[in-house]
């Protein structure tokens, strides 16, 4: 037929309709099976990587999203005061190439709410917090007075086993997620001296004092050796780390402490917080820490954009569904492993750092251990409940209850 014939006309006309339909179903299935060419974008909070907490746990949840989704790239911003939130927060929101955007911390929050409201297009995620009826943002929560519980009952414990008369920590910045820690960690040095009391059958329940200075910073490792030095100066048995990288100078602290005395082990303790700092110093002083799976959360929020089942609301993760927990000796050995691979530790000393770890460990007597796993095992049945302080008037009330003083 002719060049110019209905008939031709018509036929090129379905080709063309066949191959935008064949096109558009190929486009669907990439889509629903999350393979796009898109970004992940994260704020971290001061101080940025290298804390070994709260920011490189977060960051390692994304690195392992973007290996397991198919991510182009991750596109991170430090904040070196709150003033930055806002502009780091717009500068990642206006580019088109950035699927999703984490903010890291409770201190974020606010810059989250405000920024999410003038890009209602682009998913927010906060970890540490939750910006309540804004429809493009998610939060990820933590019981974090879960774990601190157990954290404070072994401080307790090893206190009045040692004759000390003290136990400590110390925080970073104050606000909701400090206050989850501390009731946390109250309650569980209060019931530690109950229990001490049961088991050694003394007329009197024991006292302790808590001290618990806020640092206002998330990195000053030399500001963490001087205010840890402080605390062994006034006789605490040991610190628990709840300020981030400042813990990185605490056991600076710790070190320098036994050094002078000539100790390998024992008190003063260092306590670790959100990944396990068990392995730091060739695992000679830190007896425990609070793991909370800030990498986890970072991982879901990547997960939900990837597979197109992003919702607004919030996530809560306590002891009960492993969202927080104390270290044993497998996630010992998974922290080693990590740091091997990163060139932080060599392979060559993971048996040495087992090996100091349990000898730490082991001025601990059993019935400690086994206390502290009947403790756990009542957290997580719901049977021991610690309150989700979140606000001044929360924990002025929890501190009244446990004046520790």
């Amino acid at each position: 037929m002719g060049a110019g014939s209905p008939v031709e006309t018509r036929s090129c006309k379905e080709v063309a309709l066949r191959k935008a339909l064949v096109l558009g179903a190929l486009l669907c299935v990439a889509l629903s099976f999350g393979a796009f060419a898109g970004k992940i974008g994260i704020v971290l909070d001061s101080g940025g990587l290298g804390d070994m907490s709260f920011n490189d746990a977060a960051y390692a949840g994304v690195v392992r999203a973007k290996a397991d989704f198919g991510y182009d790239d991750i596109v991170f911003a430090v904040s070196q005061s709150n003033a930055d939130f806002v502009p780091n927060l717009r500068s990642m929101a206006r580019r088109v190439d950035i699927d999703l955007i984490i903010g890291n911390g409770y201190l974020i929050t606010e810059a989250i709410g405000q920024v999410a409201a003038e890009f209602p297009n682009k998913k927010f995620f906060n970890i540490d917090g939750w910006v309540k009826g804004a429809a493009n943002v998610r939060g990820f929560l933590f019981r974090e007075g879960d774990g601190s519980a157990i954290i404070g009952a072994l401080a307790a414990f090893q206190a009045l086993e040692l004759g000390y008369k003290k136990v400590g920590v110390i925080f970073g910045i104050e606000g909701p997620v400090m206050y989850h820690f501390e009731a946390g960690y109250r309650m569980g040095i209060d019931w530690a001296l109950t229990k001490y009391q049961a088991v050694k059958k003394l007329a009197a329940k024991p006292s302790l004092t808590l001290l618990m200075p806020y640092s206002g910073t998330w990195y000053d490792p030399a500001l963490g050796k001087q205010m840890m030095l402080s605390q062994i100066g006034e006789g605490v048995v040991g610190s628990y780390n709840v300020s981030g990288g400042v813990g990185i100078g605490m056991m600076q602290g710790v070190v320098e402490a036994h050094a002078n005395a000539g100790t390998t082990k024992g008190a003063p303790y260092y306590f670790g917080v959100d990944q396990d700092q068990d392995w730091w110093e060739m695992g000679r002083f830190c007896l425990m820490s609070m793991l909370k799976r800030v990498d986890n959360a970072a991982y879901d929020a990547c997960r939900m954009v990837a597979e197109g089942n992003f919702e607004a609301g919030r996530s809560l993760f306590g002891i009960a569904a492993n969202g927080v927990y104390v270290s044993k000796e497998a996630d010992l050995i998974q922290a080693i492993d990590n740091e091997i691979t990163k060139g932080t530790v060599k392979a060559a000393d993971k048996d040495t750092i087992i090996a100091n770890w349990k000898a730490n460990r082991a001025t601990v007597g059993d019935w400690v251990w086994a206390a502290l796993e009947e403790f756990e095992a009542s957290i997580i049945a719901g049977d021991f409940v610690i309150p989700f302080a979140e606000t001044l008037q929360d924990i002025e009330a929890v501190r009244a209850a446990y004046p520790l003083k």
